[in-house]
């Protein structure tokens, strides 16, 4: 009883100091400046300390009091710092977004607009970060399992590139394949997009009926 009572107090007073610098605005800072700051914080933090989800939540919503703060904004922070973070970092910001939608910080809607553009302009990024398809694909894999995003969404956003770059579907789509098949194992391939029903008719408009066909024996 009393060690579970004492436990969040003794927590409180160090951490506390920490979010409350990190929420003052520095000299000459405006608050778009301070926005990308609180997100790389509170990313480190998530880092550290994964399984604080009370910390976490206190954090964030202390970041969400900037008025230029938004779950879609700061949805798309993490897209901007995936593009050139290092791997452990990727890991944290998946593993962060995921949290916050669990916890109801962010809606479906912040993780769709969110991510959205990366995946519209995923070519314009490839020059700068080659890995950029296993990086988005990773993180779908992950809001895929927790029900932030679904396959026909991600159809409607490949939709939008087709004109640009015709191939690119194609390739998103086996990155995603290469993802699922690591974090959850290959059979899981099938399931996710080998499934009936809205998102087979979504990858058959994507593709056409013959070339998801001929896709999908090549992924599973």
């Amino acid at each position: 009883g009393k060690q579970a009572q004492s436990t969040p107090a003794d927590d409180t007073p160090s951490k506390a100091p920490a979010r409350s610098a990190a929420s003052k605005a520095r000299p000459g800072e405006d608050d778009e400046d301070r926005f990308k700051r609180q997100f790389k914080t509170l990313l480190l933090e998530f880092k550290q300390d994964p399984n604080n989800t009370k910390e976490l939540l206190l954090s964030y919503d202390d970041v969400m009091t900037n008025k230029v703060a938004t779950g879609m904004k700061f949805v798309e922070k993490g897209m901007d710092f995936m593009v050139d973070c290092k791997d452990d970092e990727r890991t944290a910001l998946n593993g962060l977004l995921s949290a916050l939608y669990k916890n109801k910080r962010l809606t479906s809607a912040d993780v769709r607009e969110g991510v959205s553009m990366q995946v519209e302009f995923i070519d314009s990024i490839v020059m700068d970060a080659p890995k950029i398809y296993d990086y988005v694909a990773s993180l779908i894999d992950e809001l895929l399992q927790i029900g932030g995003v679904d396959i026909a969404w991600l159809c409607e956003q490949l939709e939008k590139v087709k004109p640009i770059t015709p191939t690119t579907p194609a390739k998103f789509l086996k990155s995603l394949a290469g993802a699922i098949q690591k974090s959850r194992g290959k059979g899981d391939v099938q399931k996710v997009l080998g499934a009936g029903g809205s998102t087979k008719s979504s990858l058959d408009k994507l593709l056409g009926a013959d070339g998801w066909a001929s896709l999908s024996k090549e992924l599973f």
